[in-house]
């Protein structure tokens, strides 16, 4: 990397499975450097540390570099509420309606996605999340943690974030319009989402996001013609 990661960055490095991170040297000279090492040190290196991820920095024309953090050889990932990937019988809006009620009556009113994807292989699978603390989090023991925030950042997940993700990191392609969504994203998963290629999906709750930013962006979106909701 060019310049140090920052901590929605950093989440979502873990969250695709990411071994190892290596920074050029040349980026903690940079004015975001100044402006956001305290968050980089604090939360970006915090949440590498508990999903194992090391990270360097690197000097290429000394062609060395320094360890920033090594994950031990006992490390042991601790996993809560992991994205559920699952067989399904086709790429139909059918099949996608009846993994949307099964998971909605399971979770609830919490956020929650869901889409259809093929697999390397062809085969047509079923991936769904919810939101929740990053990868090697866990939500009963590191509440108080949540409750914290450093600014703009938190060690929340937004779903469609863990869902494309995760989606990148077992090799499969999600199928544009066939993803579903219970509430309007927040404008930052509406970017990666369109950088996915996914520009036809499904909101449940089109009045509800988690915060006005999301909907401003929606909106937007949609009026420019870069979404088409469903």
């Amino acid at each position: 990397m060019t310049d140090l990661f920052c901590p929605n960055c950093a989440k979502n490095i873990t969250e695709a499975g990411i071994h190892s991170v290596y920074i050029d040297h040349k980026g903690y000279e940079k004015d975001f450097a100044a402006r956001r090492i305290a968050d980089f040190e604090s939360m970006s290196i915090a949440l590498c540390k508990r999903a194992g991820v090391n990270v360097y920095k690197i000097f290429r024309k000394e062609k060395r570099m320094e360890t920033i953090h090594k994950v031990s050889d006992d490390f042991i990932l601790k996993v809560d509420s992991p994205v559920q990937i699952e067989d399904v019988a086709a790429l139909s809006e059918a099949v996608l309606d009846n993994v949307v009620k099964r998971y909605a009556e399971k979770h609830k009113n919490r956020k929650f996605v869901a889409a259809l994807a093929l697999s390397p292989d062809g085969e047509c699978k079923a991936i769904i999340a919810r939101a929740h603390p990053a990868i090697g989090y866990i939500m009963r023991e590191d509440r108080a943690l949540m409750e914290k925030q450093s600014g703009k950042y938190n060690f929340m997940l937004e779903p469609m974030n863990r869902l494309l993700m995760n989606a990148a990191r077992y090799g499969l392609h999600i199928q544009n319009g066939y993803v579903f969504s219970a509430q309007v994203p927040t404008s930052r998963e509406q970017v990666n989402m369109l950088g996915a290629g996914i520009n036809e999906y499904r909101i449940g709750n089109i009045h509800k996001a988690r915060d006005n930013y999301g909907l401003l962006a929606l909106e937007y979106l949609t009026g420019a013609g870069m979404f088409a909701i469903k």
